[in-house]
């Protein structure tokens, strides 16, 4: 494991706390209804049904994983149960704007154990929200995966039921409490080229980070920072403390997102 350097902390006062109705699920067991005969084993002993092996065929940079398996309501929401990428759900918008671009766009259904045989089969990456434990072999996987020429887009999501999102703080950037947008203030950057203001509902913000290793390009009112590029990998990596807002596929920062890391 990379080991971490001593960081200087960025203490910002919570600007309040919410309620999204959206956001209060936790992650449950599931078993998502593919067709595939073969099955693998869950953290919890039982049987999962795989990913499509079309889904995990060579890397191709046209491919796009979206890992929502570690979602608390917020890409999944209303589905909580099975979980289906042509259905309803929170995520979908910005799942269907990738594939309207030709992007093969998978989607980690809630529940699932994230290995490295899965990340190795990608080169760009969404995580879409965080709730829960991280298993130690997921953290592996993911730091391997940073090691390579790859993307990954980091987004987390509020920590009122949730002290710790562990993937960000593994890639050196605390997250904590529950913020308001929006966003408003940008550094000068290629992801932040004439983007005047960003939805940002019930985030989290950066409490701590070693500034030679991350860049803070965004912050709420009151110079509260909210997103960044952890800049010591190998990977490109992006990080936002908030999943909501870019699920609505806010323009033009999305397609700078796109350009700039995709």
């Amino acid at each position: 494991m990379k080991q971490a350097r001593s960081r200087t902390r960025l203490m910002v006062a919570v600007c309040g706390t919410v309620g999204l109705a959206a956001c209060d699920g936790g992650p449950t067991s599931p078993f998502p209804e593919f067709e595939v005969a073969d099955t693998t084993t869950a953290p919890d002993g039982k049987d999962q049904t795989p990913i499509p092996p079309d889904s995990v065929g060579p890397t191709g940079t046209g491919r796009i994983l979206v890992d929502a398996s570690h979602d608390g309501g917020v890409w999944w929401y209303p589905q909580s149960e099975l979980f289906y990428p042509d259905s309803a759900h929170q995520g979908k918008a910005l799942a269907s704007y990738l594939r309207s671009l030709g992007y093969e766009v998978t989607e980690v259904p809630r529940g699932w154990q994230i290995t490295d045989s899965l990340l190795s089969s990608f080169t760009t990456v969404i995580r879409a929200g965080e709730w829960g434990v991280y298993h130690q072999s997921e953290l592996e996987a993911y730091e391997n995966f940073v090691s390579r020429e790859t993307t990954l887009i980091l987004l987390s999501d509020h920590r009122k039921t949730d002290a710790r999102d562990e993937l960000a703080e593994m890639l050196g950037v605390t997250v904590t409490g529950v913020v308001h947008g929006p966003v408003t203030k940008f550094a000068d950057h290629a992801i932040t080229e004439r983007v005047e203001e960003l939805p940002y509902v019930g985030g989290a913000y950066v409490s701590a980070y070693d500034p030679e290793d991350v860049e803070i390009l965004g912050w709420l009112e009151g110079d509260v920072p909210v997103m960044g590029l952890i800049k010591s990998y190998k990977a490109k990596v992006f990080f936002m403390g908030d999943t909501n807002g870019i699920e609505w596929v806010p323009q033009p920062f999305v397609d700078n997102l796109l350009e700039w890391g995709f």
